[in-house]
C-alpha cells in the first residue's frame, strides 16, 4: 500500500506470474473536517480478475467489466464530487490499469470472443470516439460483432450507417446498410431511430420509397410513444399509405400525438373535427386544436385560422382576427398569408386601405412564386395602385403567373398583347393567351376570344367559333358576351337565327345594365322580334340605354317620343 496524500492510499498492478489484476483505492477522512464528509470514509475496494489455466474467458470478461465500471465511477466522479474524489496522480494509475485490461479484452475480441467484443465496443465507442486509430478498430469490431449476432453491435452499426459522421465512429453514412441491420433488430431499436428509419422509407431518401415498411416502422415508434411517429402513422391511415385506409385509426393516432403537443397532429386533428373525420364534427374542438397548433408556431395552422375567420367558417366572420393570424404567418414567410395580408390592405378589410403596403406584401409572396400574388401585383402595376404605373412590370408579373396556369393572368397577357401594353402588339399572341384562359373557363377570356374569331384578329374569321365562345362566356354571366350571342342569334351569325333566343340573351345582359343590350332589346320590342310588339317597353329600354350615353338609343328614343307625342 503506497500513501498518496495524507489520509489516502492506492494500489493498482498486474501480476504477470499469477495472472491477477489488483486495484485498490481508499480514503481516510480527517475527523471533523466538513470538506470531506461526503467521501467514502476508510473504504477500500478490491477487484480481482483472474485468467486461469482453463481459459475461463467468461469469468475474465465479467471481472474485467467490474474493474472497468469501477474505473469509470472514479474517472467521472460518480463516487463523489469530481473535484475532490479524483486528482491527476490517481488518474494516471487508473489509466494505466484500464489500458492494460483493455489490451487483453481487445486480444480476445480479435479472436472473435463474443463477450470480449461486447465489452470492448461498450468502452471504445464512448470513451475514445475521436481517435482515428481507434475508429478503425471500432468499425472492424462493430462489423465482426454484428455478424456473430451481438445485438449491441448490430444496433450501433445500424445507427452508425444511419447517421454517418454524426455518430462519431468514422463510418460513412450508408442508408441501405443501415436498413439491412435495422431489419435484423426491429424490436430492439430506440423510438427515435425507428422513426428516422420510417422517414427514410416514407420519403425514399437513398432507397426505394416503400410506404408499407414506413408504416411498420412508424407503428413501432408510435407504440413507444414517439409523437412524430404517431402523427405520421395517423397520416398513413388517413390516406392508406402502406396500410389499409382507416379514418378511425388515423383519428386515434392524431389524438395520441396531439396530446403530447405535436403541432402537426394538433392541426390534423383540427381538420378531423371540422369535417367529422373519425370523430363527431365539432367546430369548437376544431378551433381549439387549430389554435393550439398555431400558438406553437405552425404556419399552416395560423393560415387556417386566418382563412376560417375571413370566410366565417366554423367561427363567426372576423376580419380583425383573420388579419392578425394572417400577419403572424406572413411575417414568418408564409406566401399564402402574405398574399392575404396584401389583399386585406388593398381592400381595407380589418385595416385602413393602404395600396403601397399591399404591394409590399404582394411582392413578398410573388417572389416566392405565389401565383395569385403575382397576378395581383401585375394588376397593381397596370393600374398604378401603390406603385408607379408600369405596363412592362405588369407584364413581367402577369407572365410569371400565366406560366403557372393562372387563368386571370393568362387573360391579362392576352389583353396586353391585343392592345400593345408593355409588349409589342400581337393578335396571334393575344389569341394564344386568351385560348389558354378560355379553356380553363375564364369568362372574360372566352368573350375576348369570341371577339377575335368574330373580327378575325390573330385567327381566321369564324362566326361559328365566335358564337361558341360567346355562349361559354354568356352562360357564366358575362354581360358583353350575352349581348354578342344575342346579336349572333338575331343576325344568324354562326348559329341558326332565333329572335326568341336573341331576346333571351339581350334581356340577361340588359338586366345587368349593359347599354348595347338595352338598346337591342328596345329594338326587339319596337319591331316585335321574338316578343309581342310593345312600344312602351321599347321606350323603357331605350331610355335606360340613353341614360348611359348610348347614341343609337337616344336617337330611337327621340323618334318614338315624337311618334307617340311624348
Amino acid at each position: 500500500m503506497i500513501p498518496y496524500k495524507e489520509g489516502q492510499y492506492w494500489k493498482a498492478c498486474y501480476d504477470k506470474n499469477t495472472g491477477i489484476y489488483v486495484a485498490r483505492i481508499g480514503w481516510a477522512s480527517p475527523q471533523g473536517s466538513e470538506n470531506y464528509v461526503y467521501m467514502i470514509s476508510c473504504d477500500v475496494f478490491e477487484v480481482l480478475c483472474t485468467f486461469d489455466e482453463d481459459n475461463d474467458n467468461e469469468k475474465l470478461i465479467r471481472d474485467m467489466g467490474t474493474l472497468i465500471r469501477r474505473y469509470e465511477n472514479t474517472r467521472y466522479g460518480t463516487m463523489g464530487p469530481e473535484e475532490t474524489v479524483y486528482d491527476k496522480g490517481l488518474e494516471n494509475i487508473w489509466e494505466d490499469a484500464y489500458k492494460s485490461i483493455m489490451d487483453d479484452v481487445e486480444t480476445l475480441a480479435e479472436k472473435g470472443d463474443k463477450q470480449a467484443l461486447s465489452l470492448w465496443l461498450d468502452q471504445s465507442i464512448y470513451l475514445f470516439p475521436d481517435e482515428n486509430g481507434n475508429r478503425q478498430k471500432i468499425q472492424r469490431f462493430l462489423l465482426k460483432g454484428a455478424e456473430i449476432g451481438i445485438v449491441k453491435a448490430q444496433q450501433k452499426l445500424a445507427k452508425a450507417y444511419l447517421y454517418g459522421s454524426e455518430y462519431g465512429c468514422g463510418i460513412k453514412k450508408d442508408v441501405a446498410k443501415a436498413l439491412f441491420w435495422y431489419d435484423k433488430i426491429t424490436k430492439q431499436v430506440p423510438a427515435k431511430e425507428q422513426y428516422d428509419v420510417a422517414v427514410l422509407y416514407y420519403e425514399g431518401n437513398g432507397i426505394a420509397q416503400n410506404y408499407e415498411k414506413a408504416a411498420q416502422w412508424f407503428a413501432r415508434a408510435a407504440e413507444q410513444g414517439h409523437a412524430e411517429a404517431q402523427n405520421y402513422l395517423g397520416y398513413c391511415y388517413q390516406y392508406g399509405q402502406g396500410v389499409g385506409k382507416d379514418i378511425d385509426k388515423a383519428a386515434y393516432w392524431y389524438l395520441e400525438a396531439a396530446k403530447k403537443g405535436n403541432m402537426n397532429a394538433q392541426f390534423n386533428l383540427g381538420v378531423f373535427y371540422e369535417n367529422g373525420y373519425g370523430v363527431k364534427k365539432d367546430y369548437e374542438e376544431a378551433l381549439s386544436w387549430y389554435t393550439k397548433a398555431a400558438k406553437q408556431g405552425l404556419l399552416i395552422a395560423k393560415r387556417a385560422l386566418g382563412e376560417r375567420y375571413y370566410w366565417g367558417e366554423i367561427v363567426g366572420k372576423n376580419y380583425d382576427k383573420a388579419l392578425n393570424w394572417f400577419t403572424e404567418a406572413a411575417e414568418k414567410g408564409d406566401a399564402v398569408s402574405q398574399n392575404f395580408v396584401g389583399y386585406f390592405l388593398e381592400n381595407g378589410l380589418g385595416v385602413k386601405r393602404n395600396y403601397a403596403k399591399a404591394v409590399q406584401w404582394y411582392t413578398k409572396a410573388a417572389k416566392q412564386g405565389h401565383v395569385i400574388a403575382q397576378n395581383n401585383l401585375g394588376l397593381c402595376y397596370e393600374l398604378g395602385q401603390g406603385v408607379e404605373q408600369s405596363y412592362e412590370k405588369a407584364v413581367h408579373w402577369y407572365f410569371k403567373a400565366a406560366e403557372q396556369g393562372n387563368a386571370k393572368a393568362q387573360c391579362s397577357m392576352g389583353c396586353c398583347y391585343e392592345n400593345g401594353q408593355g409588349v409589342e402588339k400581337s393578335y396571334e399572341k393575344a389569341v394564344y393567351w386568351y385560348t389558354k384562359a378560355a379553356e380553363q373557363g375564364n369568362g372574360f377570356a372566352q368573350y375576348n376570344l369570341g371577339r377575335c374569331y368574330e373580327l378575325g384578329h390573330g385567327v381566321e374569321q369564324s362566326y361559328e367559333k365566335a358564337a361558341h365562345w360567346y355562349s361559354k362566356a354568356a352562360e357564366q354571366g358575362d354581360a358583353d358576351a350575352q349581348n354578342n350571342i344575342g346579336t349572333c342569334y338575331e343576325d344568324a351569325k354562326g348559329v341558326e337565327q332565333s329572335y326568341e333566343k336573341a331576346v333571351y340573351w339581350y334581356t340577361k345582359a340588359a338586366e345587368q345594365e349593359e347599354p348595347y343590350a338595352q338598346c337591342n332589346l328596345g329594338s326587339c320590342y319596337e319591331e316585335g322580334k321574338g316578343v309581342v310588339q310593345n312600344i312602351e317597353k321599347a321606350i323603357y329600354w331605350y331610355s335606360k340605354a340613353a341614360k348611359q350615353g348610348h347614341a343609337k338609343a337616344k336617337s330611337n328614343l327621340e323618334r318614338l317620343n315624337n311618334q307617340t307625342g311624348k
